[in-house]
């Protein structure tokens, strides 16, 4: 075998070296790919655990505390009216949470009523707007993919729609507009659970309408014979 036929051998050596190393080098990309996709999901569980206890253990108490505000705030009221029975009244359905009909949380102070104004009243004089950061933070990690929303959702997704609906009056004037930049994570995932939980009641419902159906005997029909 002269030298030239050396060569081809060993070219077609190296392009098969070289195929197998392609090969392996896309296969451990992939196998890199893979450990950092778990890595990543393992990391927003973790993220999502460390909030449901956050909520549970720092939330919740700060949230009870601003219910006791609110009450302390609607009592003072009521003993300094001059109308006690009307005050009343009002205070009762005050407590009330309301539903919320602007999905960009842009409602004017101008246009609230007097039931909506007297809870503005109420909020600003509670620890509502630190509730409110403390929101944002925890719903910007959910929004963002830091932590797993999907974990979150349904240990907490009913009770953040509620103190967000509780909360809708302050959003809308710390906001002034839709245009605004505060507090949008807060209401992107407000929406996204809101609407979720909506689902979930319907096909919770279709699913009770079905199992009755189930139930029920098949028709009766009376063959029609003629004259």
């Amino acid at each position: 075998m002269d030298i030239k036929e050396y060569l081809e051998v060993a070219y077609f050596i190296s392009g098969i070296v070289m195929a197998g190393t392609i090969v392996i080098g896309i296969y451990q990309i992939r196998l890199l790919k893979r450990d950092l996709v778990i890595r990543n999901q393992r990391a927003a569980v973790e993220k999502s655990i460390e909030y449901l206890d956050w909520f549970a253990s720092d939330f919740m108490p700060e949230y009870t505390a601003f219910q006791n505000q609110f009450n302390d705030i609607k009592k003072q009221l009521n003993e300094n009216a001059k109308d006690k029975p009307k005050m009343q009244q009002l205070l009762k359905r005050v407590t009330e949470t309301l539903e919320i009909k602007d999905d960009d949380f842009a409602k004017k102070p101008d246009n609230l009523n007097i039931l909506e104004d007297i809870r503005l009243k109420i909020l600003l004089n509670t620890n509502a707007n630190d509730l409110l950061n403390q929101l944002e933070y925890f719903a910007a990690a959910m929004m963002s993919g830091l932590a797993d929303e999907e974990l979150a959702y349904k240990p907490l997704s009913t009770m953040y729609c509620r103190v967000i609906e509780e909360f809708y009056l302050i959003i809308c004037v710390s906001r002034g507009d839709k245009h605004s930049n505060l507090y949008t994570n807060v209401i992107g995932l407000y929406k996204m659970w809101k609407n979720r939980l909506k689902k979930d009641a319907l096909k919770g419902k279709r699913f009770e309408l079905n199992e009755e159906l189930a139930k029920c005997p098949d028709d009766t029909k009376v063959k029609a014979i003629g004259m």
